[in-house]
């Protein structure tokens, strides 16, 4: 699937102004809380799914490199996809009580949730269930 980004900026352009307008006005165009409701989910939903393809494909078309680290990420995609809520939640509760701002705390928790992540994927690659991730090393 190679994904076209050009293709895609119309429909952001369209959900990024619908969207916050939908927020902003729509109770007004739409008195019935469930269309209200159903409406911004809609248009949230289009928005979303825009962003992620635009992304996906810009990504795929300027930023298709890899490195020994990149490579090794991905031959733990799989394991790191299993693991990492039971291991960034921890992190992130005990950054709670630090007095940082957010803007600190968040690349901190994202840093330290990545290496967790990594160091722990490479250790459970032993188990029959993660193993053929070692199959799967991007060169």
């Amino acid at each position: 699937y190679p994904p076209s980004q050009y293709k895609l900026v119309p429909a952001f352009i369209v959900t990024s102004f619908l969207y916050p307008l939908t927020v902003l006005y729509g109770w007004m165009i739409l008195p019935d809380p469930f269309q209200f409701a159903l409406a911004k989910a809609l248009t949230h939903t289009m928005l979303l799914m825009a962003s992620m393809f635009g992304l996906l494909a810009f990504f795929q078309q300027n930023l298709n490199y890899t490195n020994k680290f990149l490579g090794e990420a991905a031959a733990n995609s799989y394991t790191m996809y299993w693991i990492h809520m039971s291991l960034i939640f921890p992190i992130v509760y005990m950054m709670v009580p630090l007095d940082w701002s957010v803007w600190m705390k968040y690349p901190v928790a994202c840093v330290l949730g990545i290496i967790a992540c990594y160091v722990v994927s490479r250790l459970l690659l032993f188990l029959p269930f993660f193993a053929s991730s070692k199959k799967a090393k991007a060169q």
